[in-house]
């Protein structure tokens, strides 16, 4: 009884530590990452001391909604097996604002820690892969264009995600900084995606780093013009390769929009989705090279594709809902996350992912939990 009673009166601590760990292991081992999530939820579920309502959560609503249209679709797909096998990350979108919404108390500090930890974790992973690769490949690796491939390779991480991950999560850490260490973090930042390639984590890092600094941007304006010099050479590498992937993804988004406009009331079967846009591609010579299975690069596409209209509504209220927080609550950092995350999720279907449902269902819940 003695141990029931500890138990339900710190499961507030146990809880966020359980979180620190997964937020850790998020860039590093998703299996892990999904263990302490597990962990996290079976304390709050099990406690009995809940003292937060979840009533009139409108987000933690239309998460639960996204996990109800996947059970519903289960028994209308001819491949059932590929839909029972994401169930572990699919409940995530029950589990993570269950969890978030019911923690007490969280303060900018909490939100700041976890951001600092999920930095520091993609650091360490970087440097560690990035010894292990040039020890087996050499140093010259870092200039081919697959470098995210070797150093992200071990552990099935998608480089646009790690990216990510580095691009915003630093974000926290430089609006802290002083002029000195923000410029020494910037330049590293920007190294750390240089080799990963990534281009629109570039961008997005680029454009974060504006919209932190936007309150004072008649004060910092020769500050900001000296970080954009700095990134002139990132710019300059990644021009050609902008436009070549500009001109893919329109491919891309074409095909998705054709079998969209053919299917959409209820999409197409989920199981099938790569197959499908695959073949109306084939079909329609939009694309000439299909060596690779499809997906829409877009998540609002995806969502359309998987779902129907009901799908866009869901992804649509997924941006709204916290928009209408950070506008009552005048929350900028909750506005900064979502405008990154909302660009993100225009070339990559990150919601297809842990890594990408994780980030986004964790980091939005515990930004608009933090205004409750």
């Amino acid at each position: 009884m003695q141990l029931i009673k500890v138990f339900n009166d710190n499961h507030n601590k146990l809880v966020k530590y359980c979180l620190y760990l997964a937020v850790f292991f998020l860039p590093i081992d998703i299996w892990f990452n999904s263990l302490f999530i597990l962990i996290s939820f079976l304390i709050t579920v099990l406690s009995k001391k809940q003292r937060y309502s979840y009533s009139g959560n409108l987000f933690m609503y239309i998460s639960f909604a996204w996990f109800l249209l996947f059970l519903i679709s289960i028994p209308f797909v001819k491949d059932v097996s590929y839909l029972l096998k994401h169930i572990e990350t699919n409940y995530l979108f029950v589990s993570i604002p269950i969890v978030l919404f019911s923690l007490i108390s969280i303060r900018d500090e909490d939100v700041f820690h976890y951001f600092c930890i999920l930095y520091f974790a993609c650091v360490i992973y970087f440097i560690i892969s990035l010894f292990n690769v040039i020890e087996l490949a050499g140093i010259e690796v870092l200039f081919s264009k697959h470098t995210s491939t070797y150093l992200l390779h071990y552990h099935d991480i998608h480089h646009s995600y790690f990216g990510l991950f580095v691009a915003i999560s630093s974000l926290s850490i430089l609006k802290k900084s002083n002029v000195v260490s923000f410029l020494i973090l910037f330049v590293i930042n920007l190294l750390i995606l240089i080799i990963l390639r990534g281009k629109m984590s570039i961008l997005i890092y680029l454009l974060g780093v504006v919209l932190i600094n936007i309150k004072n941007f008649n004060n910092q304006l020769k500050f900001i013009g000296l970080l954009f010099l700095l990134s002139i050479p990132a710019i300059f590498l990644l021009k050609e390769n902008l436009i070549i992937l500009l001109n893919e993804r329109i491919y891309i988004w074409e095909n998705a929009l054709d079998v969209i406009f053919s299917n959409f009331l209820f999409g197409v079967d989920p199981s099938r989705v790569q197959a499908i846009l695959a073949e109306n591609a084939q079909n329609n010579e939009i694309v000439s090279d299909m060596s690779f299975n499809m997906n829409a690069h877009n998540q609002f596409l995806t969502s359309f594709l998987y779902f129907g209209i009901f799908g866009f509504v869901f992804i649509s209220l997924f941006f709204l809902i916290p928009l209408y927080y950070s506008i009552k609550k005048r929350d900028s950092n909750l506005l900064v996350f979502l405008v990154l995350l909302f660009i993100s999720f225009q070339t990559e279907s990150f919601l297809l992912r842990q890594q990408g449902i994780v980030f986004s269902l964790f980091f939005l819940s515990l930004l608009i939990s933090k205004n409750k």
